[in-house]
């Protein structure tokens, strides 16, 4: 159980850095586009539509990102730290723990389907909306 805790925080820990990077760097630095949103021609701009972002602001996105994504690791992270009996023999009630620390990540993801402005969480935080380009 050490070497799978320590796998599971470093792996954790790598995947939130990489994705930190990933969608502040590629945002920030590269007109507002990501290498999936430029698959699927969107990007990523200021609320007026047309500003970009920059990199400061790009990064405040992915952080708020990251942290709804966190927050549903910690479960995870916690039952392969700190089994207990019951963990170890029963696996019923994890759907449903996991279900709650995951939900903010899930609430973020389909806050576009009811807001006005088609943003996720994280949008808001940086005051952001995501486009389709030409």
């Amino acid at each position: 159980l050490s070497a799978a805790n320590a796998d599971f925080a470093t792996s954790l820990g790598i995947v939130t850095v990489i994705a930190f990077l990933y969608g502040s760097l590629f945002i920030g630095l590269r007109h507002g586009q990501t290498l999936g949103m430029q698959v699927v021609s969107i990007r990523c701009v200021d609320e007026d539509g047309f500003t970009e972002l920059g990199y400061a602001r790009a990064a405040k996105r992915a952080v708020a990102y990251g942290v709804l994504l966190l927050i549903g690791s910690i479960y995870h992270f916690h039952r392969y730290t700190h089994p207990t009996t019951l963990q170890l023999h029963s696996e019923d009630h994890h759907v449903l723990i996991f279900l709650a620390f995951y939900a903010p990540h899930l609430v973020d993801l389909l806050w576009v389907s009811w807001d006005k402005r088609n943003q996720t969480l994280h949008d808001k935080v940086a005051h952001s909306i995501v486009i389709r380009t030409k």
